[in-house]
């Protein structure tokens, strides 16, 4: 992950356990974890831009969409951040980091 913007959050549930609530509830109280225990009070979510059950948890848990930004690979994602938050429209995200390259894959 990238070591200059902030930390963000995301979830994977399998098939037959969506759609019962277990992202959003673990991501609210992640959220509230990170924020009392931590004093983290930027974070970020970014799902694929077609991926509205992932939009739809960044949502419940409190975050705000941002913008609509490209994921290097010919996708876009959804940048989700808590409200009141501004986030550098220059730092790219990347699941890999900054020092990732090709053939690190």
């Amino acid at each position: 992950r990238s070591k200059v913007g902030p930390p963000d959050i995301g979830w994977c549930i399998l098939e037959p356990f969506m759609g019962q609530g277990y992202a959003a509830e673990a991501g609210k109280r992640l959220l509230r974890t990170v924020k009392e225990s931590l004093g983290i009070t930027n974070v970020i979510a970014w799902p694929g831009v077609n991926n509205k059950r992932s939009k739809r948890v960044a949502e419940k848990i409190g975050l705000v969409l941002d913008r609509e930004v490209e994921d290097g690979n010919g996708g876009m994602n959804a940048v989700y951040v808590l409200p009141g938050m501004v986030f550098d429209k220059d730092i790219a995200l990347s699941l890999w980091g900054e020092e990732h390259t090709e053939t690190e894959i």
